[in-house]
Formats: structure tokens, sequence, C-alpha cells
């Protein structure tokens, strides 16, 4: 979870994409920085265990927001600067779930993941150039502290991901 000035931050720009282009799904994301990617999972309560057990291990840390960025065509995000802590825990989250769950990672997972907080996704060509238009002036350049984690779930594919369990870091 990020801190508050980021949240308001985020939202502020997601507002402003909304605005702009009438983007409203872009509302229903929480700005958040993803650490592993949705897994589908059948015994809910050995994998909050295994959240309980990261937060009561993992110690406070700060990152660092490096710009407004897109992935490709279609996702329009807050970029975040590659950050030793931030990978590690990731890697920790893959090679953990990997060995005691057997849950394989995304393709997107791994060494490379680039870590951000999305602001739109799933975009047409004609939002995504008004939209990277209307973001030219911004440069975001500032420190999150990542105080707490939190883990989500998606009830159904007709629901909105919501945060499930949250827990402070050491």
């Amino acid at each position: 979870m990020i801190d508050i000035s980021s949240y308001n931050y985020a939202r502020k720009l997601q507002l402003k994409l909304y605005e702009q282009v009438d983007v409203i799904e872009e509302l229903k994301l929480e700005p958040h920085i993803t650490i592993k990617y949705a897994i589908e999972v059948d015994n809910l309560e050995k994998i909050e265990k295994y959240f309980d057990e990261l937060v009561a291990q993992t110690e406070k840390f700060e990152v660092q927001i490096k710009g407004v960025n897109y992935f490709e065509n279609e996702v329009v995000f807050l970029d975040i600067v590659k950050n030793n802590l931030l990978s590690n825990l990731h890697l920790k989250i893959l090679n953990d779930l990997a060995a005691k769950y057997s849950i394989k990672p995304s393709e997107f997972e791994g060494e490379n993941f680039n870590f951000h907080i999305t602001l739109a996704k799933d975009l047409d060509l004609e939002k995504f150039k008004l939209i990277k238009e209307g973001l030219k002036t911004e440069n975001p350049g500032f420190k999150i502290k990542i105080t707490q984690l939190a883990m989500y779930l998606l009830p159904n594919q007709n629901a909105n991901w919501f945060i499930y369990k949250a827990g402070k870091l050491k």
C-alpha cells in the first residue's frame, strides 16, 4: 500500500484522465504497487498465513517515482526506480510461492519486473494519445514510504478487486 500523499497524487491524475477522456474504469483502480500478480488459489487460508508471515518479516522501505510511463499503447503508469529491496521482496515471494504451493510466476514477473502504479489501462489508441498528450507536463519525482502490504481479492469475474487483508511492516 502506498502512503497517503502518493495515493492522493495518483488519484488526482486518475481523475484528470477521467475528465479528459471519460475513462470511468480508471476510478475503480486503487493506486497501489503490484509486487505479485494475481494467482488462483484453492485454499485462501494458506495464502493468508503466508501473507501474515511475509508481513511480519518485512521491514518498511522507500521507493522513488521517476515519472509517467507507458506499456505499449494501452497502459499509463507512474514508473518506479529499480529498487533492490522491492526487487528482492518480489523474487522472495515468487520463490516462496513456487516452493510452498507450486505456484508459478506469470510471464511478466521475475528479474526484470517493472514496478509501477497503474493510472489507466486497456485504452484504445485514440484515448491513449489524448492521455499521453495531457500528461506531458507531469513530471513526478518523489519518494513513497511503504509501511504496509495488502492482499487483494477478486471474488468473481463480475466484481472489482478489493483489499481483503492488510498488514503493517516492521
